[in-house]
């Protein structure tokens, strides 16, 4: 919380009460972060990604995390 400025420390404010976080845990606050800042179009740019990927050239080792990092933000 000490390190956040401009509009990020805006997001949190509402949620400080008595000098005190009223947040139930870490995801809270970064569900905030990300509703406020977060890419809207994330899910999509992922799919559109995920039906474009080719392994090409490249080895399976590099290719295969690409696609699991995808997939991964589809679901």
């Amino acid at each position: 919380m000490n390190c956040l400025r401009g509009e990020a420390l805006d997001q949190l404010l509402p949620h400080i009460k008595d000098e005190r976080i009223n947040l139930a845990n870490l995801a809270a606050l970064t569900t905030i972060l990300e509703r406020a800042f977060g890419n809207p179009n994330k899910i999509a740019e992922a799919e559109a990604k995920l039906q474009s990927i080719m392994q090409g050239s490249r080895e399976f080792a590099s290719y295969y995390p690409e696609f699991q990092r995808r997939a991964a933000e589809v679901t």
